[in-house]
């Protein structure tokens, strides 16, 4: 990632300004912590075809989605870890 992928990406930003001051206080953290974390991906923002919001969007679900396999494969994991200790969990079966 070069100063030319941080600069396009930090102007991007920039642009979701007046709708992070419209949020409620609590979640104005959320969303800049939602932008940040979409900043370690400015080079393919930036190169996308695609107008950079529309990049902006796919990196926010992009990231989503990275979140929901790692928490699936913790609690995969942590069924497991019961099962095997013996005890029994009473839950429904997480979806496909």
């Amino acid at each position: 990632m070069d100063n030319s992928d941080i600069r396009f990406f930090e102007e991007e930003k920039k642009t979701w300004d007046s709708f992070k001051d419209s949020l409620r206080t609590e979640d104005r953290e959320l969303f800049r912590e939602m932008l940040s974390l979409c900043s370690k991906y400015a080079t393919a923002i930036r190169v996308s075809s695609k107008p950079s919001s529309e990049a902006l969007f796919i990196t926010i679900l992009f990231l989503q989605h990275r979140i929901l396999k790692w928490v699936e494969s913790d609690v995969k994991r942590l069924r497991e870890e019961i099962r095997e200790s013996g005890k029994r969990l009473a839950s429904r079966p997480l979806p496909p």
